[in-house]
């Protein structure tokens, strides 16, 4: 027996919808990335992967948002659902995202999804977000959300591919003029001109003069202690860290001293960002025993890199020669 024509039409219909919803699902997804690459900005196709029941779209919406956060309505909305997807891979490309705008905003969109589990596949880049330097100034420089504890411990777990045995393998060659070079660019795309100068390049934020740091250190402790900053404090980076009566924690640097107030400068990196205290407001008063200096600043470097960055900072920029021992740093 034939089914009706009625009940063949009726299923040829739902037949060419559900192939037609599939092709603009694909096809928006196609157009998504074409606009990711040619960077084309896009916040309509950005909003409706957001939206989308599939992972990979809800991925590419987090990283339209880190290009495009300013041209899309609620974008940092958006992200806050991205950061509390039920996809650990969501999860991490919209904090990797938010690191990247690294604003305020950013950081409180992404903040109420770190007490959920994170696997070790995910948490060096959730980590390594984390811990930019924008991002450092809302949980270590002033926790003011409490998040410290819970960052910390996602740091701690992050992995390097520099392990104790990488650093002693690593072989460090003569200071020759192209090895200073290169250790001079290595030493300006790690991020160490933000806060330190060498034979004139660079910005002294902290007051922690390096010139002469080759007699201080031999080429293995050199790479650790750039691995761990905490493990030794100039006192002229040291930072201090100061609880108010209203509950505020701020960590920082005193850079002014009144009668009745200071000035704590939270950023060295910004040496503008200055914020004042009162004495009479100020409850508790400590050094801090953590680095301004962020941990994992070698992660991105070979081993070559490592070396010649080494070779540079111990021959002063290339000023003097390479020691050949190393004096206990005070």
């Amino acid at each position: 027996m034939k089914p009706p024509i009625h009940g063949l039409l009726r299923l040829a219909i739902v037949l060419i919808a559900t192939g037609i919803c599939g092709s603009a699902t694909a096809n928006d997804e196609t157009k998504l990335a074409t606009a990711l690459h040619q960077r084309v900005p896009r916040p309509d196709l950005v909003l409706a992967a957001a939206d989308s029941g599939d992972v990979t779209d809800r991925m590419l919406a987090a990283e339209g948002i880190r290009l495009w956060h300013e041209h899309i309505p609620g974008a940092m909305g958006c992200l806050r659902r991205l950061a509390n997807d039920a996809s650990l891979d969501v999860v991490t490309k919209a904090i990797v995202a938010a690191g990247q705008i690294g604003t305020r905003e950013a950081f409180l969109a992404v903040s109420g999804s770190l007490d959920r589990e994170i696997d070790d596949a995910h948490v060096t880049a959730i980590a390594d977000a984390l811990d930019r330097r924008a991002f450092r100034v809302y949980w270590l420089q002033s926790d003011e959300f409490g998040l410290r504890p819970t960052i910390s411990a996602l740091i701690t777990r992050r992995s390097s591919p520099h392990d104790p045995s990488s650093l002693a393998a690593l072989e460090f060659p003569p200071p020759s003029h192209s090895v200073v070079e290169s250790g001079r660019a290595v030493f300006q795309s790690a991020g160490c001109v933000a806060c330190h100068r060498v034979n004139g390049y660079g910005h002294d934020a902290f007051n922690v003069p390096l010139k002469g740091i080759g007699m201080c250190h031999d080429n293995v402790t050199l790479v650790q202690h750039i691995l761990s900053p905490s493990l030794d404090i100039h006192d002229g980076g040291r930072q201090e860290r100061f609880v108010t009566e209203d509950g505020r924690l701020l960590v920082g640097r005193v850079t002014r001293s009144q009668a009745n107030r200071l000035a704590v400068q939270t950023d060295a990196t910004q040496p503008e960002r200055i914020q004042w205290i009162d004495r009479d407001e100020i409850i508790h008063r400590e050094h801090s025993d953590v680095s301004p200096m962020p941990t994992g600043l070698l992660d991105s470097l070979t081993p070559t890199q490592i070396a010649d960055l080494v070779v540079y900072l111990r021959t002063d920029g290339g000023l003097v020669p390479m020691p050949s021992t190393a004096h206990d740093h005070h």
